[in-house]
């Protein structure tokens, strides 16, 4: 059991705060599996677009590519890397 679910559990003030911290234990999961599971990882060629961008607030930089595709005159995306 992780703290956030013991603190979960601890509230029995009403339902709405329940759900709301449910929810940002929920949240914090997401983000710790895509952490420790990253989806795309790594900067893959060919490529047809490319952005570096950088969070000011706490310097993180992040460079994500595209790679296009296009199905019967649709556009459409075949492959992001990271």
């Amino acid at each position: 059991m992780t703290p956030t679910e013991t603190a979960t559990e601890s509230i029995a003030v009403g339902d709405g705060i329940r759900s709301t911290v449910q929810l940002e234990s929920m949240y914090q999961e997401i983000i710790l599996d895509h952490y420790r599971y990253p989806h795309s990882k790594g900067l893959r060629e060919p490529f047809d677009a490319q952005v570096q961008h950088v969070n000011p607030t706490c310097g993180d930089e992040g460079t994500p590519r595209v790679t296009l595709k296009g199905a019967a005159g649709e556009p459409g995306v075949a492959d992001v890397s990271h």
